[in-house]
């Protein structure tokens, strides 16, 4: 997987080609325009990320924002990483959908 190491959105879009950075200045716009209220945006594993802020939630395994989605453009493909449903954790998929009909 292609990785990078810039520090901003801007500066990843910056470092790739005219054509690729088109496609993923197109989709991140879309994200930015469809998510919900309370994410951040940022760079997390390399790639463009929107994130619970550690502000918000600072119980994560591994001391990093929880990732709600990445944007990447990969050697010979763009990816958009959405977040899954870990069956088996304390919040699983029954109360999950039952949840998200109340809400």
């Amino acid at each position: 997987m292609v990785s990078s190491s810039a520090a901003t959105p801007e500066e990843y879009l910056r470092d790739l080609p005219a054509e690729r950075a088109e496609v993923l200045a197109a989709v991140r716009s879309m994200v930015q325009e469809h998510l919900p209220a309370g994410y951040e945006e940022g760079m997390l594993y390399g790639m463009i990320s929107w994130h619970v802020p550690l502000e918000l939630y600072r119980d994560t395994y591994n001391k990093r924002p929880l990732s709600y989605a990445g944007l990447a453009a990969q050697k010979n493909y763009t990816s958009l990483h959405l977040m899954a449903l870990h069956a088996g954790g304390p919040l699983g998929e029954a109360q999950l959908r039952e949840r998200w009909s109340a809400a």
